[in-house]
């Protein structure tokens, strides 16, 4: 066999694997891996509006893309990615290590509705609307007074509204940033 056909059939076995642990996760959350473009960031960032003593949670944090780009740009705040999903989680641990793994960042391989958010100051999310609302409870219980919680694209009906921002470059994964204070 040629270095050629080797490399064919590792990649093929690769995108196999992460085939099989995308359809795990799904079984295992009910929500796919959807995952924000980087041209979001910035509006993000924005909208959490973050200080040097902020502490920041971001629940079902996919490939980490969302806590790893706020832990650079806010260097003194906390930054938690919360994920239970085996394929998501993978990717978020190598874009850890890839970061240069940041002092200021932690992956964990956690449940959202059994993590402990008492310390978040700032929650990030993008999850669908029947989670949202099952969170609001969790985060009328846990956050302290004052936090704020950012959505993407999906409302928590039963809370009011502090400020809904359009993206600066909408699409089909992103156009609405939907902003809470607890």
């Amino acid at each position: 066999m040629t270095l050629l056909a080797i490399l064919y059939i590792c990649g093929l076995c690769i995108l196999l694997i992460i085939l099989v642990l995308y359809l795990s996760s799904l079984t295992l959350t009910n929500v796919p891996f959807l995952s924000l473009s980087r041209v979001k960031l910035p509006d993000i960032l924005a909208a959490l509006d973050m200080h040097p003593e902020s502490v920041l949670y971001e629940l079902g944090c996919g490939d980490g893309r969302v806590v790893l780009a706020t832990a650079k740009a806010h260097t003194a705040a906390k930054c938690v990615g919360i994920e239970y999903a085996l394929a998501p989680l993978l990717l978020a641990r190598i874009n850890y290590f890839r970061a240069g793994k940041p002092h200021n960042v932690s992956i964990r391989r956690q449940n959202i509705f059994s993590t402990d958010l008492t310390e978040a100051t700032h929650v990030f999310c993008f999850l669908y609307p029947h989670v949202m609302v099952k969170l609001h409870k969790k985060f009328q219980r846990e956050l302290p007074a004052g936090a704020i919680v950012v959505s993407c694209d999906f409302e928590i009906p039963t809370m009011l509204l502090k400020q809904k921002i359009p993206f600066s470059k909408p699409s089909s994964l992103g156009r609405t940033l939907y902003v809470y204070e607890y």
